[in-house]
C-alpha cells in the first residue's frame, strides 16, 4: 500500500521524506522509499531487532531510535508533534 500511495504523491508533489506509523515497518518498504532518494522516518516495532537481512536502512532506523528513545525521536523528527 505505502508503494501505491508514495508514487500517486510523486505525481504532484516532490517527495522527500514519509512518515510512518509501525504498520509499514518492512523491510520492502524501508529499501523501496530509500532506493526512491526519499528519506523513511517509519516507527519501528518495539521489539525489533538491528540485523541488516538486506536492508541497511532499518537497521539503522532501529538502532537510531534505540539510541535516542521514542520521545526524542519523535522530536528529532517531528513525528506526531503538534508544534504546541
Amino acid at each position: 500500500m505505502l508503494r501505491r500511495l508514495v508514487r500517486g504523491a510523486m505525481k504532484s508533489v516532490n517527495v522527500r521524506r514519509v512518515l510512518a506509523d509501525g504498520a509499514y515497518d518492512s523491510r520492502e518498504n524501508f529499501n523501496f522509499l530509500s532506493q526512491s532518494g526519499i528519506k523513511p522516518v517509519i516507527r519501528v516495532r518495539i521489539n525489533s531487532v538491528a540485523r541488516s537481512m538486506g536492508c541497511p536502512y532499518r537497521r539503522d532506523a532501529v538502532l537510531e531510535q534505540r539510541a535516542l528513545g521514542p520521545r526524542a525521536w519523535s522530536k528529532v523528527h517531528r513525528f506526531g508533534f503538534s508544534g504546541c
